[in-house]
């Protein structure tokens, strides 16, 4: 239901940034269901960077470039951790989630992709715990294109990078924006009783048509 929701606020020819993309399964299927869509899929950890281009080959995939980068607040390289529980868990904090071994991987910033690749339509972000350093790098972006965004927000993820997902909240309402949780209802802030882990962010002038009536 989240991914259809997702979909439904993606116009034909949308230009998605798909930020932490893993092994690539919301880029290919973004690609799939967007007619004309521009995929643009981030992907840092190396072994992961190169499941995800084995699988955009696998399926012929046509409207999806990856990036064997990452979206931060700077240009850096960083340690991942990537927890024996799997890729999808790869952070650059150390989330307390067991034995991991460490690999090095590449980030730069949301507007410097912007830049380079052009504004992004709609944003997803999943970067375990680091999507506040994400959209701090790309603050311009989110200023000038106003994109929809669909981010991860755990409390205990963030709490690895130092922050609470309400700073998330802050960020984007500085920006104009107003914070719904997975089925478009309007959300105000995280609590200790929060169970829901996924939220679109939607500008209300830019993405009126897109809003359900209140």
């Amino acid at each position: 239901a989240l991914w259809e929701t997702a979909f439904s606020l993606m116009p034909h020819g949308t230009r998605l940034f798909d930020v932490g993309a893993n092994v690539g399964a919301f880029a290919l299927s973004a690609a799939r269901r967007v007619k004309a869509a521009r995929v643009h899929a981030f992907e840092p950890v190396p072994d992961t960077f190169a499941l995800l281009e084995r699988h955009l080959q696998m399926n012929g995939v046509v409207g999806v470039k990856a990036h064997p980068w990452g979206l931060s607040d700077k240009e850096a390289t960083v340690t991942f951790r990537i927890s024996d529980q799997g890729s999808a868990n790869a952070s650059a904090a150390d989330l307390g989630n067991g034995p991991a071994r460490t690999v090095q991987g590449v980030l730069n910033t949301l507007d410097a992709a912007a830049k380079e690749f052009g504004d992004p339509e709609f944003i997803k972000c999943d970067v375990e715990g680091g999507e506040l350093l994400a959209f701090k790098g790309g603050v311009e972006t989110l200023r000038r294109a106003k994109p929809v965004v669909m981010t991860e927000m755990l409390r205990k993820w963030a709490a690895g990078f130092g922050y609470h997902p309400n700073e998330i909240i802050a960020l984007f309402e500085g920006l104009g924006y107003k914070c719904f949780d997975s089925t478009l209802t309007p959300f105000g802030r995280m609590a200790d009783a929060t169970t829901e882990t996924n939220f679109f962010f939607l500008h209300p002038q830019t993405h009126a048509a897109l809003l359900p009536n209140p």
